[in-house]
């Protein structure tokens, strides 16, 4: 269902948790929708961890993420916690 992205600030989208629920360190980036939901492309914004962030995930060295085959789903080793 679109919206007017002029109008939330922070985000206040009645669904917006049944595709992200913002919490934790996320909750910095409320005013800012372009954030996630780049070049105002609501569609196709990504919801999951690797989504948003796979390139600070294959430029983390201590320790090498990629190497040691940890998961990209971020929350099973790091928490929301800001």
């Amino acid at each position: 269902m679109p919206h007017d992205p002029t109008g939330l600030s922070p985000a206040s989208f009645a669904v917006h948790s049944d595709y992200y629920v913002i919490e934790g360190a996320h909750t910095a980036i409320t005013s800012d929708c372009a954030a996630c939901h780049i070049g105002g492309d609501y569609a196709n914004t990504p919801n999951t961890c690797a989504g948003c962030h796979i390139d600070t995930y294959n430029a983390t060295t201590d320790p090498n993420h990629q190497t040691a085959g940890y998961s990209t789903e971020c929350v099973t080793c790091h928490s929301q916690t800001a």
